[in-house]
């Protein structure tokens, strides 16, 4: 019993530390990069918390503009609504 409490311990693990990879994109953080990070918010500059956009029925709103190539990572959008029962 006790081998195969052994043997249930290490199966369960030892491939889990084995499958970790070492060079992946953590390993990287600490070097030099060759880009600029850039960051888009709708923070409300005033110190209130009124950053929401208001876009009427047709109406259309660019979030984000960049000339540039780069890759979005993170987005965020929250919905609002004024109907009945919410």
């Amino acid at each position: 019993m006790h081998k195969l409490g052994l043997f249930l311990i290490w199966f369960c693990l030892v491939p889990g530390t084995l499958a970790q990879e070492l060079s992946g994109l953590l390993a990287d953080l600490p070097k030099p990069h060759d880009y600029v990070l850039k960051r888009v918010s709708s923070w409300d500059r005033t110190g209130a918390n009124t950053d929401r956009r208001t876009i009427a029925p047709g109406q259309t709103l660019t979030v984000f503009e960049e000339s540039c190539p780069g890759v979005i990572t993170h987005i965020w959008f929250t919905m609002g609504s004024a109907e009945d029962g919410i």
